[in-house]
């Protein structure tokens, strides 16, 4: 009698190996031939079960972070030393320009060159500010996006420092304008890693870190008035000293990106490959991006002149302090445009006093539609969006940037025309926001990855709210 395993019947077949896959179906057969043992058998188990094992732990090597610290404090350090550091170029490099332009060459080449110079770095600005925010949404690592930026910064403050040609300087504030270009996709991770609560202290810090950079600046300035050295063939001077400077404080920079910035997905989630020898977990254990902090107003404790706008957006909503600051930046340009008229009839001292009182009104309403309306514009943004809305945001605000300067230098002499106009493109906004005020509210229930643990983004029910 045999004791070799009897063939399934063809009708069996199919049901039975539907149920077992032909790799663990196994035949026992008595004979000499084709006789397994039990070592290797258990050879067999064991190889496939680590094979098994390791193909599992590939799968999992992504998206599975051990993070100790959320990494929107990462990304707010850079973007406010990255905003810091442009406008520290600013504040150095435009005073000095003219007189750079008027030492190493001439009046004429300082009148030819000096506004075309200034011109070139705002349109570079203009024109790689959507290439940039382009390549944010085509998902490329912003974190390379930033260091390529700061690497145009330092050729294009390099070239501003040799005094070869004033082709030399033109052209190091074009190349520079390129790396002053790459704020969308910054201000897109920022606005993933933060919860809708807390956006908009983030983002008053960040427009802080710039007013402090225009501050600080000049003090570089007098730093480098009493410098006066020689590195190579390029001697340098308190005119082409900005450079320099800018190039060293740019690669600094460039290290702390190299280091510090994290690599969000489009939901703000890290991605990162784990290093070769490094324990990986189930992806049970990988906890959440980050918790709302309590520890937020500590980040506006240190800036004493924003602190009031801190606790007011925590009592207010966004849309009614953005119609709080309209409304203060209107009754400034009118009560100004008023004084400036009958300016003559007054007495110095009263006319004085007036013009105060309507720039401190300014003052005071200024930075409520400064900041808070860039953060409820976020807010109604899907997360995988907002690569591409910063982008029309910043182009637009550059588009301003760039043409403000000859409206009001056109108008020099006419405060009353300046201030009338200014008054008319507030009221409008004014205006529309009063009415679609509750359009502009907040959903409440849960738009990001950061509140139910679930990627999907919540986008407004207004139509006019979700064109992205």
């Amino acid at each position: 009698m045999s004791d070799a395993v009897p063939l399934l019947t063809d009708d069996l077949e199919p049901v039975f190996t539907s149920i077992q896959s032909p790799s663990k179906i196994r035949a026992r057969i008595t004979g000499n031939n084709n006789s397994f043992s039990n070592n290797e058998d258990a050879d067999l188990h064991r190889v496939q079960r680590d094979a098994s094992n390791q193909n599992l732990n590939n799968c999992c090597k992504r998206n599975v972070v051990r993070q100790k610290r959320p990494p929107k404090y990462a990304i707010a350090f850079i973007a406010s030393t990255w905003g810091f550091l442009t406008n520290v170029e600013r504040a150095i490099i435009l005073p000095t320009m003219w007189l750079y332009f008027k030492t190493y060459w001439s009046d004429e080449v300082a009148k030819s060159f000096y506004g075309p110079t200034l011109a070139a770095f705002s349109l570079s600005i203009l024109i790689t500010t959507p290439l940039f925010g382009y390549a944010g949404h085509a998902n490329v690592n912003v974190r390379y996006l930033l260091m390529f930026a700061n690497l145009m910064e330092v050729i294009g403050n390099v070239a501003y420092l040799l005094p070869y040609s004033p082709w030399f300087v033109f052209f190091g504030r074009l190349i520079a304008g390129v790396g002053a270009s790459c704020e969308s996709p910054m201000y897109a991770d920022l606005t993933r890693a933060t919860d809708e609560s807390e956006r908009t202290p983030y983002i008053i810090v960040l427009l802080l870190s710039r007013q402090v950079g225009l501050i600080i600046g000049p003090a570089f300035t007098l730093i480098l008035h009493q410098m006066t050295i020689e590195i190579g063939p390029v001697q340098i001077s308190v005119y082409n000293g900005p450079g320099l400077v800018m190039a060293v404080l740019w690669v600094v920079h460039t290290l702390l990106i190299f280091f510090f910035y994290p690599h969000l997905d489009k939901f703000g989630q890290v991605v990162e490959d784990s290093r070769p020898g490094e324990a990986t977990s189930s992806p049970t254990e990988a906890t959440p991006k980050h918790s709302r902090q309590p520890s937020d107003s500590r980040i506006q404790a240190a800036f004493a002149g924003y602190g009031q706008y801190h606790i007011v957006t925590l009592c207010m909503e966004d849309r009614s302090l953005v119609l709080l600051g309209l409304f203060f930046l209107t009754v400034a340009y009118a009560f100004l445009s008023f004084v400036l008229h009958n300016i003559l009839s007054m007495s110095k001292t009263l006319g004085a006093t007036l013009v105060v009182v309507g720039v401190a009104i300014h003052v005071i309403g200024m930075p409520f539609p400064l900041a808070i309306t860039e953060s409820l514009y976020t807010k109604f943004i899907p997360p995988q969006q907002l690569d591409k809305a910063q982008t029309i945001l910043r182009t637009i605000i550059n588009v301003a940037f760039l043409l403000g300067p000859y409206v009001g230098g056109s108008l020099e002499g006419k405060p009353t025309i300046v201030f009338c106009t200014m008054m008319v493109l507030v009221a409008l906004p004014f205006l529309m926001l009063l009415i679609r005020f509750n359009k502009f509210r907040v959903p409440r229930e849960p738009s990001s990855p950061r509140a139910d643990g679930s990627p999907k983004a919540t986008k407004s029910t207004d139509p006019h709210l979700s064109a992205f």
